[in-house]
Parts: C-alpha cells; sequence; structure tokens
C-alpha cells in the first residue's frame, strides 16, 4: 500500500481534524499533504497550485480531504478530483452523512422557483410551478410550519408527503420532458439534475401506488409580507468506491450505512470502546435560550454561573469547556455577560481557565482533553434533519427516519461529551480525571447507549431549590446563617438585615448598631468566609449585588432557615425580636448573646478578664 486518502470533516482551520491527522502523519515521517478546495486556495492568492493537488507522488504518500470532496472524487465525474480516487485506501474519519447528501435548501444547488418552473411547457415542470404559485399566494393548504429553534419562531413551511404527491398523480408525466426542462433552468448542474429527474420518477411512481415519499416537495420561507417557496429536493449521491473503504465511526448503525451506500456491502465490525463515559445529570444547571436577551430568571442564570465558578474552584487546574447552543455562545451574549461578570469577579478568565463551545463543534478533537465537559443544554438536530435530510436515505420509511433522527442526536451528543477525553485509553490526566456534566441527559438513555454511558445525580456544591426566582439570596442567606448559627448558637433575624439581606422594622440605630458589631467581628471569621467577604470584600463577594427579600420572599426566608433545622422564636423584650434556633432556650441564649457583642462594640461593658489562677468560665457558643 502506497497511496492512503484520509476523509475528515474539516480541513481548513489549524485546529481542524484535518490538520490534526497531517500532523499525525508528519509525525510518523510520511509524505502528507491536505487538499484544498478551489476558493480556499484563490482567496489565499494561491488558485495556481489547485490542479497539482491531485497527482499522486511516486513513493508513499497520504492526502487529507474533507467530507465535502468524497462526491467529487467518487461520484463519476471528470473533474480533476477524481485522479485521488486511484489511492490504494480509502479512509473517513467520523460519519460522512451530511457531505454525501444533496440538500436543495443549501448554497450553491440548483433552485427551481415557479417564475422558472412555468417558463417550461413541460406538464410536471407547468404543475410544479402553479403548486408553488398557490403556496406563495396563500390558498393553498396542507403544509406544515419548521420552527428556527426552541423559541418557536417559525423559519419555514414545507408541503411534503401525501400532500404534495395528490397534486401531481394526474399529471401527464414524461420522464425525459421533464429532465429537459430542469436543464434548461439550471444548464451548468447535469449530473444533479439527472439524479434528480430519475429520483423523481422512481417516487412519484412509488405515489401511484401509495408508497409515499419525502424525498421532493415544497419548501417556503416568509420575507417580510411576502412568501417565497421553491422546489425542494433532498438526494443521495450514488458514489462507486473502487477502492477498499474503512470508515472510522464509533458508534455506527448498519442500517444507516447500508442506506448511504446502496450500491456497495457494508460490513459493520463493532470493537469495545473501553469504559463507559461516566455523566452527571444537572437539571438546576439547564439554561434556558428562550431567557436570552430577556429580564426573567436572571438571578436564576447569575445562580447557575456561580455553581460553575464553585466547580472550577474545586479544581482550578483542570479547566472548563462550558457548552450552549451558539446563540449563548457569542461574545455579545447576555448569558457570556453573566457568565464574564462572575467568573472576573472571582479572578477566573473567561478562554483561560474556562472556554466557552458550542454545539456541533469541535467534535473528536483533543484541544479539550483533560477538561471538564460541561453541557448547559442539550443539542437538538432540527426537525427538517428528520423530515427533510433523512428522506434521502429512508424515503419511504416514517419510522426509521424517526428512529435515526433520535439516534444520531444521541450519538452526536456522546461525541462532543468526549472532547474531554474522560474516558481515553492510554491517557493520564495531570490533574485528575475530567468530570461530564449534562444538564439534560434524557436523550443519552436510549437502550442502545447503555453500553456507553453511566449517568448519575450531580451534587451541587450551592443550594439549589428547583423554581425558585430568589436562588442567589436564598445561597447567601443560607452562608450567613450557618456562620451565624455556629458563632452565636442561633440566627438573630436582625443580623440578616444588617448584612442586607431581608428588610427589618427595628429601629435605625438598633440596625446600625448590629451593623457596626458585625463590622467588627467579621475578621474574627476567616478570610473565605461569607460573614468576612460580606463586610471586608463586599465589591469582590459572588453575593455582594445580593439585596434584601422583599415581602414575598418571607416563605423563602423560613425555607432556607428550616433546611438548617431552625424555627423562628420571639424574644421576650420590648419589640419581641425574631431569632432562628432550634429552641427557645438556644434562641434566648443567641439573642443575649449577640446583644453582649453588641454593647461591647457600643461601650456599654467593660470586659474583666479571670485571675490566671482562677477557675476557667463555662464555655458558651462563643
Amino acid at each position: 500500500m502506497r497511496h492512503v486518502l484520509w476523509a475528515t470533516q474539516s480541513t481548513r482551520d489549524e485546529t481542524s481534524l484535518g490538520q490534526e491527522a497531517l500532523d499525525h502523519f508528519r509525525d510518523l515521517g510520511l509524505d502528507a499533504e491536505i487538499v484544498y478546495g478551489e476558493q480556499h486556495l484563490r482567496d489565499q492568492g494561491r488558485g495556481a497550485d489547485y490542479r497539482g493537488q491531485f497527482a499522486w507522488p511516486a513513493g508513499p504518500a497520504v492526502r487529507i480531504v474533507s467530507h465535502s470532496h468524497l462526491p467529487l472524487i467518487f461520484g463519476g465525474g471528470s473533474g480533476p478530483q477524481a485522479a485521488l480516487a486511484s489511492a490504494d485506501l480509502l479512509v473517513i474519519d467520523e460519519d460522512p452523512l451530511g457531505a454525501l447528501l444533496i440538500d436543495s435548501l443549501t448554497p450553491d444547488v440548483p433552485k427551481f422557483t415557479a417564475d422558472a418552473l412555468l417558463t417550461q411547457s413541460d406538464p410536471t415542470a407547468q404543475a410544479l410551478g402553479q403548486l408553488l404559485r398557490a403556496a406563495e399566494s396563500g390558498e393553498q393548504e396542507g403544509y406544515r410550519e419548521f420552527a428556527k429553534d426552541v423559541r418557536k419562531i417559525v423559519s419555514g413551511y414545507g408541503l411534503y408527503g401525501e400532500a404534495f404527491w395528490q397534486h401531481l398523480l394526474a399529471i401527464p408525466h414524461d420522464p425525459k420532458s421533464f429532465e429537459q426542462a430542469l436543464r434548461s433552468i439550471t444548464p451548468r448542474h447535469g449530473r444533479i439534475v439527472e439524479l434528480l429527474a430519475r429520483t423523481f420518477d422512481d417516487d412519484l411512481a412509488a405515489a401511484k401506488t401509495g408508497t409515499i415519499s419525502n424525498r421532493f416537495g415544497l419548501h417556503g420561507v416568509q420575507s417580510g409580507k411576502t412568501l417565497n417557496f421553491q422546489f425542494r429536493y433532498n438526494l443521495r449521491w450514488p458514489l462507486e468506491f473502487p477502492i477498499p473503504t474503512v470508515i472510522l465511526d464509533a458508534y455506527a448503525r448498519q442500517e444507516q450505512y447500508e442506506a448511504l451506500f446502496r450500491e456497495h456491502k457494508v460490513r459493520l465490525h463493532r470493537f469495545s470502546l473501553g469504559t463507559p463515559l461516566e455523566i452527571e445529570e444537572a437539571p438546576m444547571l439547564e439554561l434556558d435560550v428562550m431567557d436570552e436577551g430577556r429580564e426573567r430568571r436572571l438571578e436564576t442564570r447569575r445562580h447557575i454561573a456561580g455553581e460553575l465558578l464553585a466547580l472550577h474552584k474545586e479544581n482550578p487546574e483542570r479547566g472548563q469547556l462550558l457548552i450552549t447552543p451558539q446563540r449563548l455562545k457569542h461574545e455579545g451574549a447576555q448569558w457570556q455577560g453573566i457568565l464574564k461578570t462572575v467568573y472576573d469577579r472571582a479572578g477566573v478568565q473567561l478562554g483561560l481557565d474556562a472556554t466557552s463551545g458550542h454545539w456541533f463543534a469541535g467534535r473528536g478533537k483533543n484541544e479539550y482533553r483533560g477538561r471538564d465537559m460541561i453541557a448547559l443544554t442539550a443539542p437538538r438536530l432540527p426537525k427538517m434533519h428528520r423530515e427533510y435530510t433523512l428522506s434521502a436515505l429512508l424515503p419511504y420509511d416514517e419510522a426509521g427516519r424517526n428512529q435515526l433522527h433520535q439516534y444520531l442526536e444521541a450519538t452526536e451528543y456522546l461525541q462532543l461529551l468526549h472532547r474531554g477525553r474522560q474516558q481515553a485509553d492510554g491517557i493520564v490526566h495531570k490533574h485528575g480525571t475530567p468530570r461530564v456534566i449534562a444538564a439534560d441527559a434524557d436523550v443519552l438513555r436510549l437502550p442502545a447507549l447503555k453500553p456507553y454511558v453511566n449517568i448519575r445525580p450531580y451534587k451541587t456544591i450551592l443550594p439549589f431549590k428547583p423554581h425558585s426566582n430568589t436562588p442567589r439570596w436564598r445561597a447567601a442567606t443560607e452562608a450567613i446563617a450557618r456562620e451565624v448559627l455556629d458563632e452565636l448558637g442561633g440566627v438573630p433575624r436582625e443580623v440578616l438585615a444588617a448584612v442586607g439581606f431581608v428588610k427589618s422594622k427595628n429601629a435605625k440605630e438598633t440596625l446600625e448598631n448590629a451593623r457596626d458589631t458585625l463590622e467588627v467581628l467579621a475578621p474574627m471569621w476567616s478570610p473565605t468566609s461569607a460573614m468576612y467577604r460580606a463586610f471586608r470584600e463586599r465589591d469582590t463577594w459572588e453575593y455582594g449585588d445580593v439585596g434584601p427579600a422583599g415581602d414575598n420572599n418571607a416563605d423563602a426566608e423560613k425555607e432556607v432557615m428550616a433546611g438548617l433545622g431552625l424555627t423562628a422564636f420571639k424574644i421576650k423584650v420590648r419589640g419581641g425580636s425574631l431569632v432562628y434556633a432550634r429552641t427557645q432556650e438556644d434562641a434566648d441564649q443567641a439573642y443575649d448573646l449577640f446583644a453582649m457583642k453588641k454593647a461591647i462594640v457600643r461601650g456599654d461593658v467593660d470586659i474583666t478578664l479571670p485571675e490566671p489562677d482562677a477557675t476557667p468560665a463555662p464555655t458558651s457558643h462563643s
């Protein structure tokens, strides 16, 4: 074997899988080069180098191409790329599905509009043109809506399935005439038109027997008040591989590859994937894309950012990759602003200590090896992937499309969670085994994935209460209350008021005295304690911006205290002060102890220390 053709998903960027493969092959001392597209070389001023890339040298060599080059090399065309088909072996790294299908909604693919089709005399072209006109005028019924994402914003309209074919069954269809009509509209795309016409003939014939295909239909988008529709098609390139071909896909399904390479015999070789991925499920960390750019649930998102920061502090050397949809990842996103504010306050740098990534990017790369992988949403393939894209593989099998869609969505999720290389054989992680935390792990519970994952609950560092609108207030109040409880044996409510977390009816001078007392006492706590930071480092404390709870937080206050095992007790003095404690006796003692400390700070009490040989005073909570 002298010449190996290696195909990867991407080749352009410095961090692409193609570049990674190039480095590996060159480390082995091999003649290895990446084959770039013509436009890419032109953009770099190297257009003259394009054709020279396709000649194999006399000696051993590896040529690395992107998946999108495969139809050009093995699709039966006469372009210079076909020379690479004389390799001794083709290796396709990762699932090449997206590159081997033709989608009429993507750029550089022939478009057929009502205007274009109605210029043709062919009956089928005329019928399609009239159907498009009716759809654009709003007269056509039966189309379905496609939402852009979880925001449910309609991004397109599709007429397909039986609702589409019923309009064509009575048309006197002439295959040759229809193909010629399409060629007249787009003469530069002869190979696609030939495949389109042949496949359309097959599906029309099937529709007449009651077998309905999803490969063809109409698709429209709204532009202002105008609906623009086009004839939509999804096809599979019938590629011929004259050389041995190996595909590396950890979660390959026999059915998918048999449908993709229908002209070839497909053999699936199963190998052990080693230790299953350990995933911690953390639904409390899930971000709602609907919240982006809005004021609602700001405190919840800040609290999630605080939990992520606390996670980072547990192992700061390991680093984090925080995965979200791309909409939440860009620099101007509201979520990025929240994250940056919380991390900056703690001296943690986004992009260095913690990196934001998005779904469907970086699959298979080693760039994030050893980092904690934290998925704040689950990736979702769009509905059009199921209804349109997979129809090119399984045109007549709706149940099969649904199953494959679900499986591909889950395995894409799993592949991306492996970016931390948690269980990679032969890798020793310098800073401990990286964690994989997923806010939504439901899609990973497919029975077919059971050998590959172990899912267990995530244990939070900060307190979380489901559906709470004040999670940071709860966390800050609990932190202060816990420390005051340890010091006094109870929690006088005026302490919480003095810190600024609750409103109080105490006299102004009473609160000022409490605040002054805590200011003096703060250094007695650890510099990392909540009390110390509340009074000595308020500006940099993660809860420094937390304000007093409103009237609607009365229940929340009681819930936080109940979580510490405390109940509200009234002290039988003027004003009936409130102290949270386990018993009335503890409440009275905590009140007295704090009152004494306040008196000392005011200078109202003289302290006399016992003589060295005197009997020690009884130990109190102080």
